[in-house]
């Protein structure tokens, strides 16, 4: 009896103090409910917010990089459509071009 007697007064100390009063007022107890739901078992949970992160940043990279290929492919194209012998040249190396006199061989490595 004597140990309940200890339990009992430790635990009226304790609902004596301002923060332990906080901790169990009902409100307090509902917004810490209420933050769990929303942080965790939501099905816009916190995880999905980390994955959608990461998959937006992974997509803005892929932007970035499709967009410098775009930019040299034009810078390309506009060099092939300027400069005649680019043309001639590009058409040789890509397509094995030529004229009906030259013979064409192709060394592979």
């Amino acid at each position: 009896m004597n140990i309940f007697n200890k339990i009992n007064s430790s635990i009226q100390k304790l609902k004596e103090r301002a923060f332990f009063n906080f901790l169990l007022n009902k409100y307090t107890i509902a917004i810490v409910i209420f933050l769990l739901v929303i942080c965790f078992f939501d099905t816009n949970n916190v995880g999905v917010w980390v994955k959608t992160e990461k998959l937006i940043r992974e997509q803005e990279r892929q932007i970035e990089l499709r967009s410098n290929e775009i930019k040299e492919l034009e810078k390309k194209i506009d060099q092939l459509e300027n400069v005649q012998d680019s043309l001639e040249k590009f058409a040789r190396e890509e397509f094995y071009f030529h004229e009906t006199d030259e013979d064409v061989y192709i060394f592979e490595e």
